[in-house]
């Protein structure tokens, strides 16, 4: 994701002391150092689109490798890029710009083999072939300390995760850009943790794993949310609420998922256009109490906005230990979509 993502996706606290840099500008610089005493220049980067998150569902090689091939057209010099991130493999190799970009899938799943064959006279790649070698657990033998720590651990663990929490009725769906009944959950726990709260939002990417149907555990909450993060309410002039829902709107990192009683509309790429908490239209004067995780109100995924807040509490409160808590005395949970995110 390079520089942007530096800045506009990590929380702001973990960026002080250190400066995020242009990454083609110093490719140019040091590929000019290295050319002259080397024969390839390859390059291991992580970077690139994964499918699961892009709002509009597509997962194409190119569309996910896209950063890759656009760095490849803008710095010369480059004979191979092995990338990483894009959860998308290359059975056929990608050429950019004379860059030979190759990648894997996720999870370990596969190798990839990436065969050059390089003409030392003329001081360049002439062919090249690359394939996808699927690793199956079952023919690869287990370090057996390493399974003995691993045992232990899962063990201690699953005594934690294993504790049924809810039953639902529906599968827990997130989505990037649009309204989820996940992401419906967990805004309306924390929105009911705290009398004060007039809305609370959720940022949509903190929502990392669907869950089915049927009995959920305390384990299945914490991969759906799977950060420490706290809860924390700001006093809001409505001023500045328009604010952070335009830089939701402008899609650089998903909608805010919203409490109930309360929903927007928006353009993607655009602005928001209404927002109405408890039912009421937002107005720029009046005062608005806005929970959300402490990584969003912190500056995370660009939104600056709440550190301007009138009023700055962190609870303390874990998020999914909120949304245990909005569970207590719900046996049955009914996940639902209200419209309270309208795409115009």
């Amino acid at each position: 994701h390079g520089k942007f993502a530096f800045y506009d996706t990590i929380n702001f606290k973990m960026t002080q002391g250190i400066e995020a840099r242009n990454e083609e500008d110093y490719l140019r610089k040091y590929i000019a150092e290295l050319e002259p005493i080397t024969d390839l220049i390859i390059l291991s980067i992580h970077q690139g689109m994964p499918g699961r998150q892009s709002s509009l569902g597509k997962t194409d090689v190119e569309r996910s490798l896209r950063k890759d091939i656009m760095l490849a057209k803008n710095v010369t010099g480059i004979d191979v890029i092995i990338s990483g991130h894009a959860h998308q493999g290359t059975p056929k190799a990608l050429v950019s710009n004379g860059t030979i970009i190759v990648s894997t899938n996720a999870y370990t799943t596969e190798l990839g083999k990436l065969k050059i064959k390089y003409d030392t006279e003329k001081d360049q790649i002439i062919s090249h072939s690359n394939k996808l070698i699927t690793v199956f657990d079952d023919e690869i033998d287990d370090d057996p300390d390493m399974l003995r720590e691993i045992k232990f651990w899962q063990k201690e663990v699953e005594k934690i995760a294993s504790i049924p929490v809810f039953t639902s009725t529906k599968k827990l769906v997130r989505a990037y850009g649009k309204e989820s009944n996940m992401g419906n959950l967990f805004a309306d726990a924390v929105a009911a943790s705290d009398e004060r709260i007039d809305v609370a939002v959720i940022n949509s990417g903190a929502l990392r794993q669907d869950i089915d149907a049927g009995i959920v555990t305390k384990g299945d909450l914490i991969s759906a949310f799977p950060f420490p993060n706290t809860l924390v309410m700001t006093k809001l002039k409505g001023t500045q609420v328009r604010e952070i829902f335009n830089h939701a709107a402008g899609m650089t990192n998903g909608v805010l998922q919203i409490s109930q009683d309360s929903r927007y509309s928006f353009t993607p790429g655009e602005q928001v256009h209404e927002i109405w908490i408890k039912g009421e239209l937002v107005t720029d004067e009046e005062e608005y109490w806005v929970a959300a995780p402490n990584f969003v109100t912190q500056g995370g995924d660009g939104y600056w906005e709440f550190q301007n807040a009138i009023e700055y509490i962190d609870t303390g409160a874990v998020i999914v230990d909120a949304v245990e808590d909005f569970l207590v005395g719900k046996e049955i949970y009914n996940p639902r979509y209200e419209g309270r995110i309208l795409v115009k």
